[in-house]
């Protein structure tokens, strides 16, 4: 598999404080199969991948704590494909934006860094690990 063109969507999470809730809504309304992943959040919870006819589509986890006690509630948040995580990171701040989980590891997948643009919309970038 090539490594997609720095910003290329790349995947995308639902973040929800009703994980259970969340897998039935969007069976009914897609189709969606909600497979646990072997990847476990901090928290411990469990991780989802979300599939449609047997294609991956998404993600499903809690919202992590320390992210709803700062505000956020449950949501999408879209990956973009990026060279470099902690160069992105530095952009976003130099350009007027706010980093909001730093770059971090997801051992064996990847790194990654959410942020918010200056009129304070979420997404975050995705580095791929070298080949």
């Amino acid at each position: 598999m090539s490594t997609p063109p720095p910003g290329t969507f790349l995947y995308h999470e639902l973040l929800t404080t009703d994980v259970e809730g969340g897998r039935r809504f969007y069976a009914e309304l897609f189709g969606w199969e909600a497979e646990a992943s072997a990847l476990q959040p901090a928290d411990g919870s469990t991780y989802y991948v979300l599939r449609h006819q047997g294609r991956e589509q998404a993600g499903l986890m809690r919202l992590p704590a320390a992210a709803e006690a700062a505000g956020a509630r449950p949501h999408w948040l879209p990956y973009v494909a990026v060279a470099s995580v902690d160069d992105t990171a530095e952009r976003v701040t130099a350009l007027g934006g706010q980093v909001v989980v730093p770059p971090a590891d997801i051992p064996g997948i990847g790194r990654y860094v959410v942020f918010t643009d200056p009129a304070g919309a979420t997404i975050a970038a995705f580095e791929l690990p070298s080949s």
